[in-house]
């Protein structure tokens, strides 16, 4: 199955959602800076626009209560019967398939992305994991808690003998995944956990061993 390019979709699609946050953490005075624009009408409609499909997905993502994941042992079986079926899926020409939940248009405050294309069996396993703040309750990934300061987030990745940086942001989760992330004043906005073993396989042209059906799907989205 070819997934020669799924580095470089697991860093778009983390790339995405970093941008999501960040426009999303401005959007108060990107909203005062668009009313003092050209054309204020559509500027202002176009900003409340935004504000609300914010709300709507943070709303549906409150919907979901406390939530606590393991990246090494989630499966896509465990996510539906978590989290019911995906709101969006786009699978990319690559053969990485992204699942998103709590979505808008154009973006999902839960994403999972998947090396296999087509028909994603319920065992498989996510080669990334993304989450954005915005609920109410408790949202955990790895034992790393959204909206926590950064630095008990390193502190708790160096107390299980890991927390070396590895990039901008980003710092070894365990042996075989990486924490990064987004902040807003020293507190984590987004989480964004990779298996860096399937990345560097891949990245090795190694290929990924599936059980999934390999078809010609376009992606969809719900």
């Amino acid at each position: 199955m070819p997934t020669k390019h799924l580095l470089v979709r697991v860093a778009i699609d983390l790339g995405v959602v970093l941008a999501v946050v960040f426009t999303a953490g401005a959007s108060i005075g990107g909203y005062w800076w668009i009313k003092g624009g050209p054309d204020r009408a559509k500027r202002q409609s176009e900003a409340e626009e935004f504000a609300r499909e914010e709300k709507s997905v943070y709303l549906a993502l409150d919907s979901f209560g406390d939530i606590n994941l393991q990246p090494k042992n989630l499966t896509l079986a465990e996510l539906k019967q978590r989290f019911g079926q995906p709101g969006s899926a786009l699978i990319r020409p690559d053969s990485s398939t992204r699942l998103g939940w709590a979505c808008g248009k154009k973006w999902c405050a839960l994403s999972f992305v998947f090396p296999e294309r087509g028909e994603i069996p319920p065992d498989a396993k996510p080669a990334a994991i993304m989450v954005s703040r915005g609920s109410s309750h408790e949202v955990t990934i790895g034992g790393v808690r959204v909206g926590e300061p950064v630095e008990e987030a390193k502190q708790y990745c160096r107390s299980k003998g890991f927390g070396a940086e590895t990039g901008f942001h980003r710092i070894a989760w365990d042996k075989d995944w990486s924490l990064a992330w987004a902040e807003t004043n020293g507190k984590l906005d987004v989480l964004s956990f990779v298996n860096e073993r399937v990345v560097q396989t891949v990245k090795a042209g190694g290929g990924i061993q599936s059980s999934a059906t390999v078809g010609g799907e376009k992606g969809t989205s719900k």
